[in-house]
């Protein structure tokens, strides 16, 4: 009897330990993870600092972004990870003339996830901060370059963005994100001997779409 009851208390562990087994394997791997990346309902300002006039600003809505963006994930513990990333995105001002202009960013993004074991796959929710710097490539204003076109200004990007894996026992699988995207570039330039500088700035919803691979 004892001994039928010891092999049933045994079995009972078995299966409350396993899931939380797998789960905790699951955190223990990287990612590698590619998306498409997607921007809505965004504004641009733009100010330029004179030297006669003082500031001067404009703004204007934001067209839908486009681009695609890589990532590396690595665990930092059970609950956190950290990732390194590199997205480039095509932004333009809702306005008469404008062009569409890339932006590459160079970030990390911290984040707090949570592992669910469901049957067969895991759902792993998450929370994270992309900050880093960006490049914009927009026009060259000074009229002492030769040639014109356009030049990389010089920022920094900034976001908050929660979402979802879906990761398989294949080490394949796949995530959708959303939040909050900022991006701030600036340039100084001269015109007929006047120094000026100009701070471009971008803000717009975000919504990130991927696949990822776990080894």
């Amino acid at each position: 009897m004892w001994k039928l009851f010891g092999w049933a208390l045994a079995l009972a562990m078995l299966c409350l330990v396993s899931p939380r087994t797998a789960s905790a394997q699951r955190t223990d791997y990287s990612r590698i993870e590619g998306y498409g990346a997607f921007g809505f309902a965004g504004d641009a300002d733009v100010r330029i600092d004179t030297p006669i006039v003082g500031s001067v600003r404009t703004s204007a809505g934001l067209d839908p972004s486009v681009g695609f963006g890589v990532r590396h994930t690595s665990p930092l513990g059970e609950y956190f990870a950290i990732s390194g990333l590199f997205e480039a995105i095509t932004m333009e001002a809702d306005s008469n003339g404008a062009e569409r202009q890339w932006f590459f960013d160079f970030s990390i993004m911290p984040q707090a996830r949570i592992l669910i074991p469901l049957e067969g796959v895991f759902l792993e929710p998450y929370v994270g901060i992309p900050i880093g710097f960006t490049f914009g490539m927009l026009d060259n204003l000074d009229d002492t370059s030769s040639p014109r076109g356009d030049e990389p200004w010089p920022g920094f990007n900034l976001g908050a963005l929660g979402g979802v894996r879906l990761i398989t026992d294949m080490h394949l699988g796949g995530f959708v994100e959303a939040g909050w995207r900022h991006r701030q570039v600036w340039s100084r330039y001269t015109v007929l001997s006047t120094d000026y500088e100009a701070n471009a700035t971008g803000n717009y919803f975000a919504l990130n779409a991927g696949v990822l691979y776990l080894y």
